[in-house]
């Protein structure tokens, strides 16, 4: 291929087209990067959330008790609610990596698309 080839104005617009493509793959990677963010800051916050009102039903309960069998019974919820909160952070974990699975799974589909479109420019 001579050097005249690319002065033509079919492999401008070819290779134009395939930058604008370029520009919105990568925009629409930012997109699903930011999507992707807030849903893992939702899970986050509703974890938090579940998880501060278990702590503030614990402490309403721990300042109830008067005497050594309220004590007791608080020490046996205190392991269900440590249990419950492992529980949750066990869910939550597999959340995020559920979500950081789907995204990455956008990421390589669009990297695939991109690449189907740019290698007929190459050519």
């Amino acid at each position: 291929m001579s050097n005249t080839a690319f002065n033509t104005t079919a492999w401008t617009e070819a290779a134009l087209n395939a930058g604008k493509e370029v520009q919105a793959a990568a925009l629409k990677a930012q997109a699903l990067s930011f999507e992707t963010v807030g849903a893992l800051l939702g899970q986050h916050f509703e974890t938090l959330a579940k998880q501060a009102e278990s702590v503030a039903a614990f402490g309403r309960e721990a300042l109830a008790a008067r005497d050594i069998e309220a004590a007791g019974a608080l020490l046996g919820k205190g392991i269900s609610t440590a249990r419950t909160q492992a529980e949750l952070a066990l869910a939550h974990g597999r959340n995020v990596a559920s979500t950081l699975n789907h995204h990455l799974e956008s990421l390589q589909g669009l990297a695939e698309r991109q690449a189907a479109q740019v290698k007929p420019v190459k050519g």
